[in-house]
């Protein structure tokens, strides 16, 4: 029997005292009497214990019964009071509710299973996709890392070849502007050596200035380059700071008299007569200083003073202070005057010439000694240029070479090897001028046949011949010394003046260094100094710069 209410009851019926309606088990056949008291004892899942119960209705209410077997057992009371003898029995079975069923925990186990694996396979999917992208964006910048990397190797490969083709093609300008520069300079200076008239002195003195002019803008150029690399260096020796500048307004005596220009120089008492520093370096800011009030002063005075700004242990401060009476610069132009290729005015270049590089040059020497260059200016007025350098109070002990062109030493036979014809020309009329005795050889292979065949006593040799070049030539010399013991000094005489040059001279075995252009001094000097050395070791003297 099933009864179709809010959960299934199978019975098995044991007596027929009682029927079963929704949810209540009724006793209405057991009435006796009248008497609507009964009591029960039930037992099953839900059933409280095995006890008899009263009840006075004649009804078992069931209201939310548990699955499972029950036994209902019911008396009704005799007459007497007593129970009677004879007991209804209802066993009935409550069937489980589907969610109360094994195969509904099953599959609620197995949904709840399925979910947490969905869940987790959705978390790994995410995850697999978050790290698929991380991976693709860690690849892809490392890919842009990588390319630009290779850009900025490209970058800097061609900044370098950049770079050496701007030394190269500096180092080419200067040995091709140095070469005839050493022919124009050395020829108009012997020309002004010889008997001339007013009008000849004064179109030679002319030329010659104006060669000094174009060599000081290949000097400033070429210094530009080597404080741009940082490999401009300075020096500490002993000098007068007035001679030094006496010296630097010495190469504009013409000039001035040409502008009919003042020039005064005034060295205060309170500057010591010595001080230590690099004189060349002071001398070179002086020279572009008192160059430039020349230039743009067309009458007037120009002044150059030095102060003592303050001295100590720590050594003396000086200004050097360059006045003129010129055109003047407005304020607005003031701060790019020290700028490289610039002047105050496009038309200034137009007019007065220059490369705009010396006052750029000027400073970076200022600051590269520990001071500094400012100016102050107004138009229609004149310029005042301050430069602030400290020098020491002490210096170390070095042999300078003595500003006088040295006397005559005995004659001497002496190679020079050379391939430009002017500037053998040249060497050769200086010395034999000295009355030395002159071979001469016109690359590097003729030179070292020269030299084999024996009695020089010195050789100048240029660097860049044909067939062989002199720093080969040089070598081969020395080579072939080493098997009779002779050092026959090697002064070497080139328009190469770029960084390393030098010592790339010394390294091969040459005992001097000189550049084009080279004067009669500098001559006199390195024959003085290395025709005293004509003996079988090599020499002590420091080389020729």
């Amino acid at each position: 029997f099933k009864q179709k209410t809010a959960y299934e009851i199978r019975l098995s019926l044991v007596g027929s005292e009682m029927c079963i309606r929704d949810r209540r088990i009724e006793f209405a056949n057991m009435r006796l009497n009248g008497n609507a008291n009964f009591r029960y004892r039930l037992a099953g899942p839900d059933a409280a214990s095995g006890l008899w119960q009263p009840i006075s209705q004649p009804a078992l209410h069931l209201p939310q019964p548990g699955a499972g077997q029950y036994r209902l057992e019911v008396q009704a009371p005799q007459p007497d009071g007593s129970w009677m003898g004879k007991t209804a029995v209802l066993v009935f079975e409550i069937t489980p509710r589907y969610w109360q069923s094994w195969w509904f925990a099953a599959l609620v186990g197995v949904g709840l299973l399925a979910t947490v694996v969905a869940v987790w396979w959705l978390r790994e999917r995410r995850i697999l996709e978050a790290s698929r992208v991380l991976e693709q964006a860690v690849a892809d910048r490392t890919h842009d890392i990588e390319a630009q990397k290779e850009q900025i190797a490209t970058l800097l490969e061609q900044a370098q070849q950049s770079n050496q083709l701007k030394s190269e093609f500096l180092a080419n300008m200067s040995h091709e502007i140095r070469t005839p520069m050493n022919g124009v300079l050395g020829m108009t200076a012997l020309a002004l050596a010889t008997e001339l008239s007013g009008e000849q002195r004064d179109y030679l003195d002319t030329a010659h200035q104006s060669a000094e002019s174009l060599l000081q803008v290949l000097n400033d150029i070429l210094d530009f380059s080597k404080i741009e690399a940082g490999r401009l260096d300075v020096e500490c020796v002993g000098f007068s700071v007035r001679q030094v500048v006496e010296d630097a307004a010495r190469p504009f005596r013409f000039a001035l008299q040409q502008k009919q220009l003042g020039f005064e120089i005034e060295v205060a008492e309170a500057v010591p007569a010595m001080l230590g520093g690099d004189p060349g370096r002071v001398r070179q800011i002086l020279t572009n200083l008192i160059g430039n009030g020349v230039k743009f002063t067309q009458r007037g005075l120009i002044r150059v003073g030095v102060d003592l700004v303050e001295s100590g242990e720590a050594g003396a401060l000086l200004a050097f202070r360059v006045k003129d009476s010129g055109i003047g610069i407005a304020a607005e132009s003031l701060p790019i005057v020290f700028e490289q290729f610039r002047q105050a005015d496009g038309s200034t270049t137009r007019k007065f010439g220059g490369t705009g590089l010396g006052l750029a040059i000027s400073r970076k020497l200022a600051e590269l000694m520990g001071g500094t260059l400012s100016a102050t200016s107004e138009v229609g007025v004149g310029s005042e240029f301050i430069c602030a350098l400290r020098f020491a109070n002490t210096w170390p002990t070095a042999a300078r070479g003595n500003s006088e062109i040295p006397g005559d030493v005995a004659a001497l036979r002496i190679l020079v090897a050379e391939d430009n014809e002017v500037s053998q020309r040249l060497v050769e009329r200086l010395l034999t001028k000295r009355g030395h005795r002159v071979t001469k050889a016109s690359n590097g292979r003729q030179a070292v046949a020269r030299f084999a065949e024996g009695g020089i006593e010195l050789v100048f040799m240029d660097v860049q011949m044909p067939e062989m070049n002199g720093l080969d030539a040089v070598r081969a010399i020395r080579q072939a010394e080493s098997s009779t013991g002779r050092h026959v000094p090697i002064v070497m005489l080139t328009a190469n003046a770029m960084e390393g040059d030098r010592e790339r001279c010394l390294e091969c075995g040459a005992d001097g260094y000189l550049t084009k252009p080279v004067s009669d001094f500098q001559l006199a000097q390195a024959v003085a100094q290395f025709g005293l050395t004509r003996v079988n070791s090599k020499p002590d003297a420091a080389p020729v710069k």
